[in-house]
């Protein structure tokens, strides 16, 4: 194999980019994620090139002193010859250089191993659950309150994750479900980020967002709210799999616990 080399992702990578992160994780719209995370991270998004082709790629989003990891991909033809652990290594660097004191990610079983290696270890965990997709909504309801929402969401998150929101809302067309003490983001495969004070609370603005349609078919939960996995599973959400939720670096004041679903496995 051609030695391999590590730079920044640009723009002009995105067709390429977007084919190994295809390769790495079928199903999923690698367009779409590579557009965002080029946006939110400009300058936390990493490629590997070997012969003068990406084969690899990693991205983190830094809010402030914390940032969340992901995705990372290596072509399948190019994997177990350590180009994801030079990626890592060249992210966690970039990452501290910057400030970043707290590092999270959610592993994988392939993943954990590598990431144990640069001092991440077990916080929490997160339930992936399902269900049948919706018909899609029709009308978006208004987001008058958005600027209190993430007042509330930098509360509990512990980090501003305005550009997060407004990327949904602006871009891709989330809808936002609010009341005075619950809010759910509904975007096209994922609801969350949804955060509720209480159980009942958090109940109304679920059922309001599947009530109108919300195609997306899946909540990533945290293990912490005890109250997530019984509403969800009564409202036809099944548990696909339970992904470790680690931490490098300092701990954070992060309300989890009243945490119904994050925005992505990438954003928290």
């Amino acid at each position: 194999m051609a030695p391999v080399a590590i730079r920044k992702l640009t723009l002009a990578d995105r067709e390429e980019t977007g084919l190994v992160v295809a390769k790495a994780f079928p199903g999923l719209n690698p367009a779409g994620i590579v557009e965002r995370e080029l946006e939110l991270a400009p300058e936390t998004c990493l490629v590997a090139i070997s012969g003068g082709a990406i084969v690899g790629m990693v991205c983190a989003v830094q809010y402030d002193r914390l940032s969340y990891i992901g995705p990372m991909a290596v072509s399948p033809e190019f994997q177990g010859n350590g180009i994801g652990r030079l990626l890592f290594e060249r992210l966690v660097e970039t990452l501290e250089s910057r400030g970043c004191w707290t590092m999270m990610l959610d592993a994988t079983e392939a993943g954990e191993p590598l990431y144990r290696k640069f001092g991440f270890v077990e916080w929490a965990r997160t339930l992936d659950m399902g269900r049948k997709a919706g018909p899609g909504i029709v009308v978006l309801p208004a987001a008058d309150d958005l600027g209190r929402i993430l007042e509330i969401d930098e509360t509990l998150f512990g980090a501003n994750r305005a550009p997060v929101f407004k990327r949904f809302l602006e871009r891709e067309g989330a809808a936002l479900y609010s009341q005075a003490s619950a809010y759910l983001l509904a975007q096209s495969k994922v609801l969350g980020p949804f955060v509720g004070l209480s159980p009942r609370a958090a109940a109304s603005v679920l059922d309001r967002a599947l009530q109108a349609g919300a195609v997306a078919s899946r909540v990533l939960a945290p293990v912490e709210n005890r109250e997530a996995e019984p509403l969800l599973l009564e409202r036809g959400f099944e548990v696909q799999r339970e992904v470790k939720h680690m931490r490098r670096g300092r701990a954070v004041e992060m309300r989890r616990d009243l945490m119904y679903g994050l925005a992505s496995f990438a954003l928290g």
